[in-house]
């Protein structure tokens, strides 16, 4: 019984995140901007990764590389109302 008392908050909590949107915009770029930007992201993270093989590569630490590539080009997300 111990063990479920830890479910119900962290269900609810990833309801509740589930439900808000975010979107990805940048001070000097137009949005039609980011696909490119994420391409290149992505190809870069992927492009270390396989020079350098260390660690787990789950989607998560990928979503989590290009987030921070993007983060990087000046890119930020913002919550959609």
């Amino acid at each position: 019984m111990r063990y479920g008392l830890w479910i119900w908050p962290v269900a609810t909590l990833l309801i509740v995140t589930a439900c808000s949107s975010t979107e990805w915009v940048h001070r000097d770029k137009p949005k039609s901007q980011l696909n490119n930007e994420y391409t290149s992201c992505e190809r870069e993270v992927f492009n270390d990764y396989n020079a350098n093989p260390t660690g787990q590569f789950t989607p998560y630490v990928q979503a989590q590389r290009i987030d921070a590539c993007l983060k990087q080009r000046g890119w930020v997300q913002r919550e959609v109302k």
